[in-house]
């Protein structure tokens, strides 16, 4: 994680850093999101929603560790994150037009 940060810092002066960091964030997303259609069992382009999942997904990801980076154990990031991933099951069987709102 430590990386990710001096990478962003550097991208902020370097507009070819800031190109290739912006990609590979993408990517990133993109594989979030075809995770997400895999364990929902839908096509991406079906469910709507799944564009705005991966982000939210992806910022809180990239927001835990930065937050176990600086303060360690005593932030209980893992405990942060089994507690999104629980709310996020929830969030998901309670979205309407979801595969999985009817179970």
């Amino acid at each position: 994680m430590g990386m990710n940060i001096e990478v962003w810092s550097a991208s902020r002066r370097d507009a070819e850093l800031k190109r290739r960091a912006l990609a590979l964030h993408r990517d990133a997303r993109n594989l979030i999101r075809e995770g997400v259609a895999d364990v929902l069992g839908v096509k991406p382009d079906d469910f709507p929603q799944i564009d705005a999942m991966a982000t939210l997904i992806q910022a809180v990801v990239n927001g835990l560790s930065v937050t176990e980076y600086l303060e360690g154990e005593d932030a209980k990031a893992r405990d942060a994150y089994n507690t999104f991933l629980y709310l996020l099951r929830l969030g998901i069987k309670a979205m309407p037009n979801t595969p999985t709102s009817s179970r």
